[in-house]
């Protein structure tokens, strides 16, 4: 059964599953650039939903939305589950997990790049998600482009400050994959 726990521990996999098929993800970053990577990393999450909670395809559609995956038979992310806009710009995650009933949504934001600046606007976007009111959590999966690598960004005691404070007062966590 797939419940609101279940479906919570599956994103706590997410940002593990990512970093698993990051050079395959990646590959699609450089080649296929923002929309259609989107398609790629929906098509992932779509995926990996199937194989954790061992369902077809036509079940996953009934969790699994994302913007740009209409072709893959997956559900564009409802309008009522985009956020209101904010100062004129429209507010909805890449990909999103629903509840059927539509009472629990966890959104997931994929960026990339090798900036500290790009980071922290992923961050700041994706807990907008949270912020206005449509969504229990937000993932940030931060796709680090060459030449820099992980160990490129060493979190230090400002950082772990605002990453902390993120998580605890708008349920938004960082991943660098």
């Amino acid at each position: 059964m797939i419940d609101q726990i279940s479906l919570n521990e599956f994103a706590d996999l997410l940002p593990n599953k990512a970093r698993m098929e990051r050079d395959p993800i990646f590959e699609s970053m450089l080649e296929r650039r923002d929309k259609s990577l989107r398609v790629t990393f929906g098509e992932a999450i779509d995926r990996w939903f199937r194989q954790y909670f061992d369902v077809d395809v036509k079940k996953s559609r009934d969790y699994v939305y994302g913007e740009g995956l209409k072709r893959l038979g997956l559900n564009p992310i409802p309008k009522e589950f985009r956020g209101p806009p904010f100062f004129g710009a429209k507010m909805y995650p890449d990909v999103a997990l629903i509840m059927p009933d539509g009472q629990f949504k966890i959104a997931i934001e994929l960026e990339h790049g090798n900036k500290g600046s790009q980071i922290r606007n992923a961050l700041a976007k994706a807990s907008f998600s949270v912020i206005l009111g449509k969504y229990y959590r937000a993932l940030v999966l931060f796709f680090i482009d060459p030449p820099k690598s992980l160990d490129s960004f060493q979190k230090g005691t400002s950082d772990e400050k605002v990453l902390k404070l993120y998580e605890e007062r708008f349920r938004t966590t960082l991943h660098l994959i």
